[in-house]
């Protein structure tokens, strides 16, 4: 005997107490999704969640959505045997892989436009690329400079003032860490 199914079915109504904003942003997260696109289901008309659950499955079903704030209802499905197959229907079959299910008048026109490309150009190759703007200043000239030899003087010592010590009494030394 075929297992009894469920239907869990959502009135867009939400638990006392619990602003439609919260419980948006909840199924949104449960949903994986955005609270705009569950905003929809919020709009008081029946909408089935999921269709053909066994008891188990629509119980945690249901617990979940509650906890995010929702009001939903189990409603009996008609049950389909697990192992059989769903039966044939002669009007109804399945079209060959790769053929068209839409009809000619069902199908969207898509024209292909090219894009307005007169306003790009090419530079030759090699030319530097950079943004419009100012143009940098140009280096100053150091021709003129040389480097002392290894271990010369730059500059005569000067004599530092004796007796000049600074004042370092607000200071402090940290322990070591």
């Amino acid at each position: 005997m075929p297992e009894q199914c469920f239907d869990i079915v959502f009135h867009g109504e939400t638990a006392p107490g619990i602003p439609r904003e919260v419980v948006a942003g909840n199924l949104a997260q449960l949903f994986r999704t955005t609270p705009d696109t569950v905003a929809r289901l919020l709009d008081g008309s029946t909408h089935t969640l999921k269709r053909g659950l066994d008891a188990a499955a629509a119980e945690r079903y249901r617990s979940a959505l509650e906890r995010a704030g929702a009001v939903v209802t189990l409603q009996p499905a008609p049950a389909v045997p697990a192992t059989a197959p769903a039966p044939a229907s002669p009007e109804l079959g399945l079209a060959p892989v790769g053929s068209d299910v839409l009809a000619p008048h069902e199908r969207r026109q898509i024209t292909a436009t090219a894009p307005d490309t007169s306003h790009i150009g090419l530079n030759a190759a090699g030319t530097r690329l950079s943004p419009p703007g100012p143009v940098p200043p140009e280096p100053p000239d150091t021709s003129h400079l040389t480097l002392a030899p290894a271990g010369s003087v730059l500059a005569e010592p000067r004599a530092v003032a004796a007796g000049v010590q600074p004042d370092i009494s607000a200071l402090e030394l940290l322990p070591p860490a």
